[in-house]
């Protein structure tokens, strides 16, 4: 097995950590980091990524958009307060 897919295989082990009560599944962050990475590398496809780490498209490019605005808003907050 190559390194590549190795620790593709331990990011799909680790990242549904368990299930609320409404019956959703409970993500790793750090998990769901190592997916938004991988989907803002350079000519990068979310639908080939979702389909590797076995998740669904839109729940990945929820994720990534999450991350995004989140991202944008500390950013607004930062130079606000210069």
């Amino acid at each position: 097995m190559s390194p590549e897919s190795q620790a593709g295989t331990d990011l799909v082990a680790r990242l549904v950590i368990g299930h609320e009560r409404d019956g959703l599944c409970a993500y790793d962050r750090k998990a769901k980091q190592v997916l938004v990475h991988a989907c803002q590398q350079s000519g990068a496809s979310m639908a080939p990524i979702a389909l590797n780490y076995g998740v669904s498209t839109n729940l990945l490019r929820s994720v990534v958009s999450d991350r995004f605005r989140h991202q944008s808003a500390e950013t607004r907050v930062r130079r606000a307060f210069r």
